[in-house]
């Protein structure tokens, strides 16, 4: 079972629906690309314990409000990582 993956340094501009396919993600890295949003679907890894996007320029926010189960604790380790 994949518990980390780092997409990091690259061009990626979206990011990839088969990650859909990986329920027991942990840890998501996707430093330094292209990604201009995150997709609602993001809030349903229910064990992810960090998203790191840290050097995103034109990445603009949060997914919507359509996001049914991003959970606080995950906002706020989002939160945390993007900023640092």
């Amino acid at each position: 079972m994949l518990a980390r993956l780092n997409l990091s340094d690259n061009s990626l501009r979206n990011v990839p629906v088969c990650l859909r396919d990986l329920p027991t993600l942990k840890i998501l890295e996707m430093s330094n690309t292209a990604l201009t949003s995150l997709p609602d679907w993001i809030g349903e890894f229910t064990v992810l314990e960090e998203l790191v996007l840290h050097n995103n320029p034109d990445l603009t926010g949060l997914p919507g409000k359509n996001s049914k189960q991003y959970d606080h604790v995950l906002l706020a380790k989002y939160i945390c990582r993007l900023y640092r």
